[in-house]
C-alpha cells in the first residue's frame, strides 16, 4: 500500500469481517474444486489484510497468522505451478516483518524471496526487480556481516534473468530506492 492509503486505512478503522466471510465461502468452493491457483490468490490477499492489521494494531497474533497464510499461499502455488506466487508471498512476509521491526524474520523471508526467485521468477519485469532490490537493500543494511557472502553467491551463480539483472546493476537499483 502507498503511505497515503495506509494512513487512510488507519483512520477509517476498517472492518474486514464481512469480506472475510465471503473469502471463507470462496475458499471452500475453491478447495472443493481443487482450484489451487484460486486458493493461492485468496491466501495472498488474506495475508495482505492480516499484515496490514498487524502493523496498524501492532498485533503479534495477526503477524503470526499472516506468516502462516502467506506460507499456505506458497504451498498452493507449488500445486498449480504459479511461479509468481512461489516467491512474492515471501517478499510480502518480509516486508511486514520489517515494518514491525522483526529483523530476523524479515531477513529470513527476504532471503527466501531470493532463493525462490532464483528458481521460479518467470521474467525480469521491473516489479520483480524492484521487490528483489528492496530485499537486497534490507539484507545489506541489517545483515551486513553476511552480505558479502550472500551477494557473491547470487552475483556469481545466478541463472535466473531477474536475479542476474538485479545483481548486474545492484548499486543502481538499491540507490533508486531512496530510503525504502
Amino acid at each position: 500500500r502507498s503511505k497515503k492509503d495506509f494512513e487512510r486505512m488507519k483512520k477509517e478503522k476498517l472492518d474486514w469481517e464481512l469480506p472475510r466471510k465471503f473469502l471463507k465461502l470462496l475458499y471452500k468452493e475453491f478447495e472443493n474444486n481443487n482450484n489451487f491457483y484460486g486458493l493461492s490468490m485468496l491466501c495472498e490477499m488474506e495475508g495482505h489484510r492480516l499484515g496490514d492489521e498487524a502493523v496498524i494494531y501492532k498485533d503479534k497474533n495477526k503477524l503470526k497468522e499472516m506468516e502462516e497464510t502467506y506460507n499456505k499461499s506458497v504451498a498452493f502455488a507449488y500445486k498449480c505451478k504459479s511461479y509468481k506466487h512461489l516467491f512474492t508471498p515471501y517478499y510480502w512476509s518480509g516486508s511486514y516483518f520489517a515494518k514491525l521491526g522483526e529483523t530476523k524474520k524479515a531477513i529470513k523471508y527476504y532471503k527466501l524471496t531470493f532463493e525462490q526467485a532464483e528458481k521460479y521468477c518467470p521474467d525480469s519485469r521491473d516489479g520483480y526487480i524492484y521487490k528483489l532490490a528492496i530485499c537486497a537493500k534490507y539484507i545489506r543494511d541489517k545483515d551486513g556481516k553476511r552480505w558479502n557472502s550472500f551477494c557473491k553467491t547470487y552475483k556469481k551463480n545466478s541463472k535466473n534473468k531477474c536475479v542476474k539483472k538485479l545483481f548486474e546493476k545492484l548499486d543502481v537499483f538499491i540507490g533508486n530506492l531512496k530510503g525504502k
